[in-house]
């Protein structure tokens, strides 16, 4: 144990130096030429600079050897055991080699990113959910950069784009998996344009309403986060995957509000800010009909919502709000109303319970601000 203690101390150490030698290079280029280098002297360098890279990469083959391997063997999943200390040495690994590409031109990046994005599909296909899950942010920032250097570089129609675009696919999400739900929602909110059939829709919208139920901060904040960002990202578009995946969420989360009473989800009132946030992206987006269809929509929701939890102050912030961003809708809803559901908004708007005063935990409290 001892001995294996020192060996990650040494890579530890090792990794730092690699990765300062490597920055070391570009900032003595400022100083010492007053300019930074030419892409075309870095290119003669690259070399150099390559085999820096490659030392990284050699740390991590040490334990994952089937990165070199380019392919996981039955015998990997036994024969590679890691501890923590091990997984955040790969971490930092990791995270070092991203840290050293982001200096180079942006044609070596894109190809580094592709390279990266290889080794963390291994990674995942390897299935080592401590691993993955410690592993979260070195995928946000390696989908991130790589989907910044392609729309910079090179369009959106190219093979590196075409692989962005199925990384949902190619890493076979699934969506029982806590780690596949947490990278889930990394890939929904930082390459929405991903390529998704039928299935896919169903799988992502089970996993946004799994973490909508569960009692994790951390998952209940990301999955809200990740409906945020759907929304955020429906346009007029039939092919939108945002609009696709938002229509398909609709008719579960009414399933969720309607089944609350059996602890299916931390707070219902999530489920009304998430409606509200979506009827102002349709109102933003300016068509009347669509305008009108959310009205419809929301309208007798709150109501329902209000009758079966209470919470008559809320409810009441949220029709007025109704009536504040577009008072034409709300009148023509109500007009086609019945007369229940026409008394009972009439109630709501006149006076509001002073008497059912919404008292709220931290913690629920800053699940509903995510939203805003």
């Amino acid at each position: 144990v001892a001995s294996d203690i020192q060996e990650i101390e040494i890579l530890s150490n090792v990794d730092e130096l690699i990765s300062n030698i490597f920055k070391d290079y570009f900032e003595d280029l400022t100083v010492n030429n007053k300019e930074e280098k030419s892409i075309e002297e870095i290119y003669s360098d690259f070399d150099k600079l390559f085999e820096l890279l490659r030392l990284i990469v050699k740390i991590i083959n040490m334990k994952l050897t089937f990165i070199s391997k380019k392919e996981i063997l039955d015998n990997d999943s036994n024969g590679i055991i890691l501890d923590d200390s091990y997984i955040l040495l790969l971490k930092k690994c990791f995270s070092s080699f991203i840290e050293m590409i982001n200096l180079l031109p942006k044609p070596i990046q894109i190809d580094l990113y592709c390279n990266l994005l290889y080794m963390l599909v291994l990674v995942h296909e390897f299935r080592n959910s401590q691993l993955i899950t410690i592993l979260l942010p070195v995928y946000q920032k390696c989908l991130s950069n790589y989907k910044g250097l392609i729309r910079e570089e090179n369009g959106d129609n190219n093979h590196n784009n075409k692989n962005l675009k199925n990384i949902f696919k190619i890493l076979k999400i699934d969506s029982k998996l806590r780690e596949d739900q947490l990278l889930a929602f990394i890939i929904l909110k930082t390459v929405p344009e991903i390529n998704i059939d039928f299935e896919d829709v169903g799988r992502i919208n089970n996993i946004i309403i799994e973490g909508l139920k569960s009692q994790e901060n951390t998952i209940l904040s990301l999955s809200i986060q990740t409906v945020k960002s759907i929304i955020n990202n429906i346009s007029n578009d039939s092919n939108n995957n945002s609009s696709i995946i938002f229509k398909g969420l609709i008719p579960l989360l009414i399933d969720l509000l309607n089944n609350d009473n059996e602890g299916n989800t931390t707070d219902p009132r999530i489920i009304i800010e998430i409606l509200m946030t979506f009827v102002k992206k349709i109102v933003d987006m300016g068509e009347d009909e669509k305008i009108e269809g959310s009205y419809e929509l929301i309208i007798p929701i709150i109501i329902y919502f209000n009758v079966k939890n209470g919470f008559d102050d809320y409810v009441h912030d949220k029709i007025l709000e109704l009536i504040e961003i577009n008072p034409i809708n709300f009148k023509k809803i109500i007009q086609r109303s019945d007369d229940e559901l026409k008394s009972k908004i009439e109630k709501l708007v006149n006076n509001g319970s002073k008497g059912d005063e919404i008292v709220m935990s931290k913690e629920s409290h800053i699940e509903l601000k995510t939203l805003g």
